[in-house]
């Protein structure tokens, strides 16, 4: 499936619309996606929580990061863990 520019704007609004509570709840911008060129082609640029990633026209993911300073870092780290599910306790560190 490769997507048109039009196309891709749609996707990108509707992902805005879908996700933007988060953004209004929090007054933060938790979740961004817009499209722009690079190298002549149009992609999809998605933000969550400071973490970047990069989409084709085939909504195939070829490059991801996070820029410095990321805000959400240090909010997340004061953060307490839930309670632990033993039937997911495998999944998680160990302190």
């Amino acid at each position: 499936m490769k997507l048109r520019k039009r196309d891709m704007k749609k996707f990108s609004e509707n992902l805005n619309g879908v996700f933007g509570i988060l953004n209004e709840l929090t007054d933060s911008k938790v979740f961004l996606s817009s499209v722009f060129q690079w190298e002549g082609e149009d992609m999809i640029h998605i933000q969550v929580c400071g973490r970047d990633s990069v989409w084709t026209e085939n909504l195939e993911c070829i490059d991801r990061g996070m820029g410095h300073p990321n805000d959400f870092i240090k909010v997340l780290k004061g953060v307490e863990p839930p309670m632990i599910s033993p039937s997911y306790s495998h999944l998680l560190p160990t302190s």
